[in-house]
């Protein structure tokens, strides 16, 4: 949570006209689990699966759900796949979009 608070205040006030106290206030707001979802995101999409182990949960929608709230996108991309019963499915994966990464002040 940290580095991920680190970075939204290097960032945001390199790129956008936030002041160093809005920027705390900001960052105040994210609860751990989705302080951790956004850095894994920031660095690159996730499935449901992998953030669920990043962020220490066994339901990270709930999460991606919370930050949508906050006004965050998010998308959801389905992607196929083959399981190791040879049966073919679909799973998620998460990614920020451009309006998030502005938000956020982050680059990819």
């Amino acid at each position: 949570m940290k580095n991920l608070i680190s970075r939204i205040r290097n960032t945001c006030t390199k790129l956008t006209p936030f002041r160093r106290s809005e920027m705390d206030n900001w960052t105040k707001q994210f609860r751990p689990r989705q302080a951790r979802a956004l850095e894994a995101l920031l660095k690159r999409p996730h499935s449901r699966e992998e953030l669920d182990k990043i962020i220490g949960t066994s339901n990270s929608p709930n999460t991606i759900f919370q930050l949508r709230r906050r006004g965050f996108v998010i998308p959801l991309a389905w992607r196929a796949h083959i399981d190791r019963d040879g049966c073919s499915g679909r799973h998620g994966v998460y990614s920020l979009s451009e309006d998030d990464l502005q938000q956020i002040g982050g680059t990819r």
